[in-house]
């Protein structure tokens, strides 16, 4: 069977798909296939879907295999968009426990200690300025 067979034998085979999918003033349905009723009915009852037995010259192969190989390649790319920065963000954990450990300074090392001696500095500033201050004793007025 060429490819032109397979295909008219296609359309014959879903042709009550087509009619329910296409209107009936579709360009298909002024073809001789189906202009013809004769021929039509003639070609239905010879047109039948059979299980592939390996000795057929054209196969029905379904979904083309690069598109099932870009499918998995996006679940790869989604699935790398979530693990890379947690990876990243372990690696870069781990390194700075090891600096501090061998007593590097580091970024974030030099971070916190900067901050923690912020804290230490500016806490009793802040702790004077939030205090509840004492009333302010009335001012005189001037004598005339």
């Amino acid at each position: 069977m060429g490819i032109l067979e397979h295909c008219i034998a296609s359309i014959v085979y879903h042709s009550s798909f087509l009619r329910t999918l296409l209107s009936p003033n579709h360009p298909l349905f002024n073809t001789p296939l189906f202009a013809d009723t004769t021929l039509f009915n003639c070609l239905q009852k010879t047109v039948v879907c059979i299980v592939d037995d390996g000795k057929q010259p054209i196969r029905a192969t379904g979904i083309p295999p690069h598109v099932n190989n870009a499918v998995q390649v996006s679940k790869v790319v989604e699935e790398l968009r979530t693990v890379v920065p947690a990876v990243v963000q372990q690696v870069d954990e781990l390194l700075e426990r090891r600096a501090v450990a061998a007593g590097s300074i580091t970024h974030n090392g030099l971070r916190e200690v900067m901050s923690g001696m912020l804290q230490e500095t500016l806490a009793p500033l802040i702790s004077r300025l939030e205090a509840p201050k004492p009333p302010l004793a009335p001012t005189p007025a001037p004598a005339k």
